[in-house]
């Protein structure tokens, strides 16, 4: 057909799911390596007017020898709301309410996922969650905290996980305080570096209890507060939003380039490590050459070359809070290890 009126938004499909999109690209997660998908697109304008379905298939890339791509596990459609009786009040919705839908009735949120099938011979560095604040509604009083939940062999949440109140360790796993105030922008919001290594240890304990791939895991959003402002909850997207805003959960694994088998593994230290001002490197092998510290983005924030004298002291005071990758060079090889700035 014609596009007289502009492209409105785009439809994908593959394996009985749609997707819709008003960009010109989509993030599909939960895909595996070396395997052939296929998908369907069509655009449709503001009238109406669809085009003529395309359909092609592609294969994933295999998994590098040196290492192994994040993995994102999307969403699943089993998230849902649960009341203050611990009911659950729906499924299949594009949108999870958190707080107080009126005077009676309070709302958790539950996200769910899948827990991707995960490399022996990868060291997971840390897993981000992420979710997508549509808006906020009302007058909230309280601000939404953040728990993981016992994981189960199927999706299906379990009972009695209602909770709203004071932060606190005592209840399921404490992952974050004030994940979300009303002083949040619409968008997606993603747990820092420190209650992402708090989510790296929950997934860590759920394992050493018996999860393994394929199992899932639950994360509640709940107001600190009893008894919300009726009409008044932060509204996120669910795992059912047609507009690529599902939840998403990324495992990042820790990167070196290959170099496992260069001994700056093991005879480089570094310490403090997490560090508030300055960080001692040790260089056992006085083989360094020089030294660069790169920010979450992959940006260089320090740059310093030294004539293989073994120990250097960085004063790093005047960065951010988060996590960063230092890296030693030596002649042609190299080595990354992760520092936390407090």
């Amino acid at each position: 057909v014609e596009d007289n009126l502009g492209v409105r938004n785009y439809h994908i499909y593959y394996n009985d799911q749609e997707f819709v999109t008003t960009d010109n690209n989509l993030l599909i997660t939960d895909l595996y390596p070396t395997t052939e998908y296929d998908f369907t697109v069509y655009a449709e304008d503001f009238a109406g007017n669809k085009s003529n379905p395309v359909s092609q298939s592609f294969v994933t890339l295999s998994i590098p020898p040196d290492g192994i791509p994040d993995i994102i596990a999307g969403g699943v459609n089993t998230d849902q709301e649960i009341t203050n009786r611990n009911k659950k009040e729906w499924i299949y919705g594009s949108y999870l309410k958190i707080g107080g839908t009126d005077n009676i009735t309070d709302l958790n949120g539950v996200l769910v996922f899948k827990i991707p099938p995960l490399p022996t011979n990868q060291k997971l560095e840390t897993v981000e969650l992420s979710f997508y604040l549509d808006s906020i509604v009302g007058n909230p009083k309280g601000n939404i905290d953040l728990y993981g939940l016992d994981y189960r062999r199927k999706a299906e949440i379990g009972d009695d996980v209602f909770y709203q109140g004071t932060f606190s360790s005592s209840k399921d796993y404490a992952l974050k305080d004030d994940i979300l105030t009303i002083n949040n922008s619409t968008g997606y919001i993603t747990t820092d570096s420190i209650t992402s290594i708090k989510i790296l240890d929950y997934l860590n304990d759920q394992l050493a209890k018996g999860a393994h791939g394929n199992n899932y895991l639950f994360f509640r959003l709940n107001s600190d507060v009893e008894n919300e402002n009726a009409n008044s909850y932060f509204k996120i997207a669910s795992a059912d939003n047609q507009h690529n805003l599902k939840p998403l959960l990324k495992f990042i694994f820790e990167h070196t380039d290959g170099v496992n088998d260069f001994e700056l593994n093991n005879v480089l230290d570094i310490y403090p490590n997490p560090v508030n001002s300055k960080l001692t490197i040790l260089d056992k092998s006085a083989l360094v050459e020089q030294f660069e510290i790169y920010n979450s983005s992959g940006n260089i924030v320090r740059k310093v070359t030294i004539n293989n004298q073994g120990n250097l002291i960085i004063d790093i005071s005047d960065l951010n809070k988060g996590i960063y990758f230092l890296k030693a060079k030596a002649g042609n090889k190299h080595v990354v290890k992760k520092i936390i700035k407090l």
